[in-house]
């Protein structure tokens, strides 16, 4: 899609981790690889929102810094939508390394045709904060809610998508029929502690021998 940037969100610190998490490694290949690499098949481009750390980039993708310190996810977002020459921008979290290629693919062609004005997904009945579909002229409304101090993330993409005229489209990820080997109930699973990781290598172990 020549009108959709792809931005991957991995400026975290990685606390709970107790490492950086782009450089963790699943199936060969790093968790900032994998999301690169699922962004520049389904939009043809890919950045990474590497907060204040633009190293994290290395050599995967172009380094796309913060803004301003401290504002968390939605810092990252006003990153993504600063930096756009594009139309629509699609944000992944660098942690969800099992969510299907095949959905992303069908959720943002099917909700850019319908002209909307962003978008998540919902799975098993929950609204994912991450991945985020938005249109790149949110970016002064999320200015607007950063200068005055408000940093929740799905609150200013609901508030920014009123203010274009629309609503923060919540679909269900059951509305898409996707052909892929990821179990559905992994298909969010992130990679938050290192028991998380354990669990996401035991799967993608799975997932390897059965192919």
């Amino acid at each position: 899609m020549t009108n959709l940037g792809g931005y991957v969100l991995a400026g975290g610190e990685g606390h709970r981790m107790g490492a950086e998490k782009s450089a963790l490694l699943l199936g060969g290949r790093s968790l900032l690889q994998i999301a690169v690499d699922k962004l520049r098949g389904v939009c043809g481009n890919a950045a990474v929102l590497c907060g204040q750390h633009c190293e994290r980039a290395a050599k995967c993708a172009e380094a796309v810094p913060d803004l301003r310190e401290s504002g968390g996810p939605l810092c990252g977002v006003e990153a993504a939508l600063a930096h756009s020459i594009r139309e629509w921008n699609l944000v992944l979290a660098v942690d969800v390394p099992l969510l299907p290629v095949a959905l992303l693919h069908a959720w943002t062609a099917d909700f850019i045709s319908t002209a909307g004005t962003a978008s998540v997904l919902v799975h098993d009945g929950v609204a994912q904060p991450l991945p985020l579909l938005i249109r790149t002229s949110a970016l002064p409304h999320v200015q607007d809610a950063l200068n005055a101090g408000r940093f929740t993330l799905r609150e200013v993409m609901e508030e920014a998508a009123i203010a274009l005229g629309g609503r923060l489209e919540r679909i269900p990820t059951e509305t898409y029929i996707c052909r892929t080997a990821v179990p559905r109930a992994a298909w969010f699973a992130n990679a938050n502690y290192p028991s998380d990781l354990e669990h996401l290598r035991a799967l993608q172990a799975k997932m390897d021998g059965a192919a």
